[in-house]
Formats: structure tokens, sequence, C-alpha cells
């Protein structure tokens, strides 16, 4: 974070003062921001490419997994 002139810190309070945000430029100079690393590496695969590729299957209600269970059933096949 580096120092700010006193033309800055004037601006600043002011705007404060009247209730007004502050510019964009000051979030950088005023907060520490954290970095944002993502991981890269030869045969990683693109994120539209892993959800394309992805089989969809329907959610099955937790009532009738319970139902189900309760029976003991080996196999079902059940519906929503």
């Amino acid at each position: 974070m580096h120092r700010l002139s006193e033309e800055q810190i004037e601006r600043i309070t002011s705007l404060l003062r009247e209730g007004k945000p502050l510019p964009e430029d000051y979030k950088t100079t005023l907060f520490e921001t954290k970095k944002e690393y993502e991981l890269v590496y030869a045969d990683k695969a693109r994120e539209d490419g892993v959800l394309a590729d992805t089989i969809a299957v329907p959610l099955q209600s937790r009532g009738t997994l319970w139902y189900a269970q309760t029976l003991k059933l080996k196999y079902c096949i059940c519906s929503s």
C-alpha cells in the first residue's frame, strides 16, 4: 500500500462527509486485494467441455429413497 498525498486524503474525506461513494481507483490504494491464481497444466480440460461431457441424471426425492430403504428393496426403479 502506498502513501496517499494530502490532496487525495482531502478528496476522500470530503466525499465521505458528503455521503458520496468513493471512486473505484481508490479500491486498490485503500484496501489490500488478494491475488487470485488459476491452476494451469498441459492436459487441463476447459470447464465448458467438462460440463458438456457430464451425463445428466434426474434427481430422486428423499421420500422415495426412504420408502425403498424401509421396504429393504434390493433393486428399486422409483419414479418421481
